[in-house]
């Protein structure tokens, strides 16, 4: 009776062996398709990011000079611990360099 307890114990393991080993084979082959679709989106996004650079690489340079001396900007003071504004807001009137000269 002992061998036959042995016998069924050695064929129980072997059964949940092979099973698990299935059920990890096809989690292996899930996982080998999930990175293959995703090594071929990166392909196409590193198609899709070259194009791109060669379009930027044609383009004329862009350079733009912002010149902010002498501006006004809305605004006052206020008395933080009072809460009470002298002034904010107001007419705003910025002159050109050349209209002061004259």
């Amino acid at each position: 009776m002992a061998a036959t307890n042995k016998d069924k114990i050695a064929y129980d393991i072997i059964q949940t062996y092979e099973l698990t080993f299935k059920a990890l084979q096809e989690e292996r082959k899930a996982k080998d398709a999930l990175i293959a679709s995703q090594q071929a989106q990166i392909v196409i996004y590193e198609g899709q990011v070259n194009c791109l650079m060669r379009i930027l690489e044609q383009r004329e340079p862009f350079q733009q000079t912002i010149n902010l001396q002498n501006s006004q900007f809305a605004g006052g003071f206020i008395n933080a611990e009072t809460v009470q504004s002298q002034h904010i807001g107001g007419n705003i009137h910025n002159i050109d360099n050349q209209e002061r000269s004259n």
